[in-house]
């Protein structure tokens, strides 16, 4: 794109002045991000790109106070791909496990969303993204489909309090290879080893290339997608380079049993790079990628899950408070709200909550000595009047 003398240009870091044929440009407070897509391809807080093949559980984050683990398996043995199949954190000496069917389970226990307990908050944003917030300001994101994928943000002042495979966090991609033993690693392999949370796993190696010529046409065909200069991704070619995601899309849909899933987690880490700069991206998945969304629910390329609850109704939505990376999927249009069991209503529809409890839509309840009914998803209460004195008094 071609500025004008004098005329801005922000990014979500940036915010520059074309002058004198050069940019003037003013950082502004941003957030380290650390990806791991496709189960293959890291992007460490720093921007260091490395790809591994793993078979084993690895520390993504450490923390004086908190942990990020991941446990990366082989997909398919013939394949011999990498899937990410759960991601572990660990907060006061409580677990919190996010499987790739999109459970969590706390200590062992399903739990139930939304969940908010001490400083952790657990959300389903939209139907193929888990949010997850802490007090830290540390928000993780978990893609369940179609392929499990994992996004880390910090705020800037967290600088200098990481290690493990998402980098050391200081503005110096030089270092981010810092292995458990406190050595800066020349290649990722032995950095990465390092990290293993098992001993006993086997080593870490270099993903596979493609398995076939037709997978490498069909991959390059349909990932040339995000190169079209008038295609659903252009509109974003000025603030995120495609080639890096080109050619990570054209890696894992080569090596891929689920070929349409690996090409379209492909397209989607992109489309999410873009939403973290602010651009987002509208009707990328037409044919192959189309989603088909429960007869409620709808498909928005922003969708929000804040006061879109029964539960919202009845108290104050804590997830809109959590500011994160737009991400895409099916929930519940503006005007309805998801009900427990995940279908979107009208207010006149929505059960009440109180203190945990749920209050089916037109039950009447006693509360502190009042009469209260459930209606439009609130508690409508009939505050008792005294007596009037009798005659005479």
């Amino acid at each position: 794109m071609i500025y004008d003398p004098e005329q801005t240009r922000n990014t979500s870091c940036q915010s520059c002045v074309c002058r004198s044929g050069m940019w003037e440009c003013l950082d502004i407070s941003c957030p380290g991000r650390c990806k791991i897509e496709e189960g293959t391809h890291f992007t460490t807080f720093d921007n260091k790109y490395y790809t591994l093949k793993g078979d084993c559980t690895y520390f993504a984050v450490v923390t004086n106070s908190w942990v990020v683990n991941i446990e990366l398996r082989p997909c398919q043995i013939a394949f011999k791909q990498t899937c990410l199949q759960r991601v572990m954190l660990i907060n006061n000496q409580t677990w919190y496990t996010f499987t790739n069917d999109g459970n969590v389970y706390s200590e062992g226990n399903k739990v139930g969303l939304p969940f908010s307990r001490g400083d952790v908050m657990i959300f389903r944003q939209s139907s193929m993204f888990l949010q997850v917030a802490m007090n830290s300001g540390m928000k993780m994101q978990v893609q369940i489909s179609p392929v499990m994928q994992l996004y880390i943000s910090l705020p800037e002042e967290a600088q200098g309090s990481t290690k493990g495979l998402c980098g050391t966090f200081n503005d110096n991609a030089n270092d981010d290879f810092l292995s458990a033993y406190n050595i800066v690693e020349e290649a990722p392999l032995a950095f990465v080893n390092s990290w293993k949370v098992e001993s006993d796993c086997s080593e870490t190696e270099n993903p596979v290339p493609c398995v076939s010529l037709e997978n490498e046409h069909y991959a390059k065909q349909h990932c040339s997608f995000l190169k079209d200069p008038v295609g659903a991704f252009a509109m974003c070619h000025s603030t995120v380079d495609y080639m890096k995601h080109y050619q990570m899309c054209v890696a894992a849909t080569c090596a891929c049993e689920n070929i349409n899933d690996c090409l379209c987690a492909g397209l989607g880490a992109y489309v999410h790079e873009c939403a973290a700069h602010g651009i987002i991206l509208r009707n990328w998945r037409e044919n192959i990628c189309n989603v088909s969304c429960s007869k409620s629910q709808v498909f928005e390329d922003d969708m929000r899950t804040c006061n879109r609850t029964c539960l919202s109704l009845s108290e104050s939505d804590y997830t809109c408070s959590v500011q994160d990376v737009p991400v895409y999927g099916c929930g519940c249009p503006e005007g309805k709200y998801m009900d427990g069991n995940r279908v979107c209503v009208d207010s006149s529809e929505c059960p009440c909550y109180n203190e945990g409890r749920l209050i089916e839509k037109g039950q009447s309840i006693n509360m502190h000595g009042m009469p209260c009914i459930c209606q439009d998803g609130k508690l409508h209460c009939i505050k008792a009047t005294a007596d009037p004195d009798p005659p005479g008094n």
